[in-house]
């Protein structure tokens, strides 16, 4: 399992790492019920561009962690303020 998970983000680093690819990746992760991967990647999308944290905070694909705490941290980090 281990394994598998850093053969996915060897993966992630050859398609460039970008903000989209990254939050894509979380999704599927979150789809597979695996949280901490999926906060990790969306941590790392966070500090490429990701922008939409409004429909982040009610994508399906996340709705596992809608009420993890950490969860909710980046949501809040990421929204603008107003």
């Amino acid at each position: 399992m281990i394994g598998q998970t850093l053969s996915h983000y060897r993966i992630l680093e050859k398609l460039g790492g970008g903000a989209n690819i990254l939050y894509n990746a979380a999704c599927v992760y979150g789809i597979l019920k695996k949280k901490p991967e999926a906060l990790a990647l969306l941590k790392r999308a966070s500090t490429t561009g990701l922008s939409k944290w409004d429909w982040v905070a009610r994508d399906p694909d996340l709705s596992r962690m809608q009420g993890e705490p950490e969860f909710q941290r980046l949501i809040d980090k990421g929204k603008p303020a107003g």
